[in-house]
């Protein structure tokens, strides 16, 4: 499954953070967090791991594809193994609830979400580290 990027989001975070919709870069460091974002990117994963990482998790990839577009969202390489891909662990909020999701970039358009569960007490921590989203 290929979740397409959403075209009416892209022009509206590229007019919010550069002022201009014609930008040829198609992503963006946000300078508070370093994390990087990139709004044009594609959201795949397979059918079945979906269905498994849901009964399991109670939280779908279509819900973790919308929460890996959250700015604030932390990412780290998970390096703990040798996966023979550069997995990276996201941090990320959507639909009201902090989310820990694992992808791969396949290319740089295009995101494999291989995981998604709720996060821990510890990850939702980190995640508000910074203090409230609306203070």
């Amino acid at each position: 499954m290929i979740m397409p990027r959403r075209p009416g989001v892209y022009v509206d975070l590229m007019i919010m953070t550069t002022g201009s919709s014609d930008i040829q870069d198609f992503g963006w460091i946000d300078p508070a967090t370093g994390n990087r974002y990139n709004p044009c990117v594609d959201y795949a994963w397979d059918e079945a791991k979906a269905a498994a990482n849901f009964a399991k998790h109670r939280v779908s990839f279509t819900a973790a594809a919308l929460a890996l577009d959250d700015p604030r969202k932390i990412e780290c390489i998970d390096d703990r193994f040798d996966y023979r891909e550069e997995r990276i662990q996201n941090i990320c909020m959507g639909s009201g609830q902090v989310l820990f999701v694992v992808t791969v970039m396949r290319n740089a358009s295009l995101c494999r979400i291989i995981s998604a569960r709720k996060a821990t007490r510890h990850e939702r921590e980190l995640y508000f580290e910074d203090g409230p989203l609306f203070p």
